[in-house]
């Protein structure tokens, strides 16, 4: 009967744990966002921006200096196997 009863709470918690963020993440849907300030613009001092006044802005065209066949850039190539990401030394558990 003992174990009847822990298995009915496990179970219990369990679907509770597993149904109640998919039950809230539907309640806060279609809420619209309203932004507020926390802070209130004076309470901060004025910027000077006299300095910035005689700067120029130079943009430089974009040079290309990767290597390999450029005409495969943004080609989609399902069929490549990717490597393998995990580290070389596990982390200890917590």
């Amino acid at each position: 009967m003992r174990r009847y009863v822990s298995f009915l709470l496990m179970f219990a918690s369990l679907a509770l744990l597993v149904t109640s963020p998919a039950h809230a993440a539907r309640r806060l849907t279609n809420i619209p966002l309203d932004w507020r300030p926390t802070d209130e613009l004076a309470e901060y001092d004025p910027v000077d921006l006299t300095p910035f006044y005689d700067v120029t802005l130079q943009v430089l065209p974009l040079e290309d200096h990767r290597e390999g066949d450029r005409s495969l850039i943004a080609e989609n190539q399902p069929t490549r196997v990717p490597g393998d990401f995990r580290p070389a030394i596990s982390a200890p558990r917590t």
